[in-house]
């Protein structure tokens, strides 16, 4: 299973950087500047579930050259739009959605997906309620004090669907 996690800061990194180290393919779609941070030092994280250190795959959109089978979105909230186009290579019809955002204001836009556009075909798990510590001690590490995952409901996409 190919896993692509838009964002590697305290929500995608946390969580990507424990699927790396449960031995998953994954990669992590960031921007240039945590492409450089991550290619240099890899991914770093202090939990009280313990620390560690991973090398990573960090990609830019360009680098993407097949779908996901699954799909992180960790972004903030102002990225959303941004977000949403640059995973659109990755968007295939089996590809399975998951959004893991702080707040409630992305569901408004993840309804709107369901309808089409570029992840047309592929399913959304959600909505997801998460809540993330994270202080940027060491600039490029991540730090997280506690972690809470639900999920609330799950939908598929009604092009899915039909």
């Amino acid at each position: 299973m190919k896993i692509l996690i838009l964002g590697a800061g305290a929500i995608g990194g946390y969580f990507g950087g424990r699927l790396v180290q449960a031995g998953a393919d994954v990669s992590f779609l960031v921007r240039a500047r945590r492409q450089a941070q991550l290619h240099e030092r890899g991914l770093v994280v202090r939990s009280p579930h313990g620390d560690f250190n991973v090398p990573v795959r960090a990609l830019r959109r360009e680098d993407i050259s097949a779908p996901a089978d699954l799909l992180l979105l960790a972004c903030k909230a102002y990225d959303l739009e941004a977000a949403i186009e640059a995973i659109a290579p990755a968007m295939g019809e089996r590809t399975t959605l998951v959004p893991l955002l702080n707040g409630l204001a992305h569901i408004d836009r993840q309804r709107d997906l369901e309808s089409g556009g570029a992840t047309e075909g592929a399913h959304i798990v959600g909505d997801m309620l998460q809540r993330v510590q994270a202080a940027g001690v060491d600039p490029g590490a991540l730090r997280t004090a506690w972690c809470h995952l639900q999920v609330a409901q799950r939908r598929r996409l009604a092009a899915a669907a039909a």
